[in-house]
């Protein structure tokens, strides 16, 4: 699975000895690309998550800055989370809801990553001219608004006409 991020960006992010520090575990003064591609697969899948539906995903071809600028931030949190003697920075946190606002405006299509195509928009639909037609009179689906009669007042009999319908 291609994911929107990489090593490199995180490290132009933060420091290699921060990384460094949140994935090795062992001590033995290296960055452990096991853990460091985890926070990376988990910021991929929560950008997945939220532009599901919009877009096709998983995304393909080239990436757009924005979303692989959201998936490094996303990383770099996701790695300070797995720490537990480092206190979030708030900066950090900031970073993070700005990115999850981010991805939500982007989930309502208010927010486009994606560069503008000048190419007409076409809807597809399993429609046909034959299918039915509804409207809000309740017993005829076919008639149209001017078709339509005011209720007159009860008869003898007591019950209710509308048009031509007794009710």
């Amino acid at each position: 699975m291609a994911y929107y991020t990489d090593r490199n960006s995180v490290k132009n992010y933060l420091p290699a000895s921060v990384v460094e520090q949140l994935t090795d575990d062992s001590d033995i003064d290296n960055i452990d690309d096991e853990k460091l591609n985890f926070s990376i697969r988990q910021a991929t899948d929560v950008i997945d998550g939220y532009l599901r539906g919009r877009y096709p995903v998983p995304l393909t071809g080239i990436i757009p800055f924005l979303i692989s600028d959201l998936c490094t931030k996303l990383a770099v949190y996701y790695l300070l989370q797995r720490s537990l003697i480092i206190t979030m920075p708030d900066a950090v946190k900031d970073q993070y809801d700005t990115s999850i606002a981010l991805l939500k405006e982007m989930q309502r299509g208010k927010v486009n990553a994606f560069e503008a195509v000048d190419e007409p928009v076409f809807f597809q639909t399993n429609k046909v001219d034959t299918d039915r037609i509804f409207t809000d009179h309740p017993t005829n689906p076919m008639q149209t608004p001017s078709q339509v009669v005011t209720t007159t007042p009860a008869t003898s009999s007591g019950q209710m006409s509308w048009g031509s319908y007794m009710i």
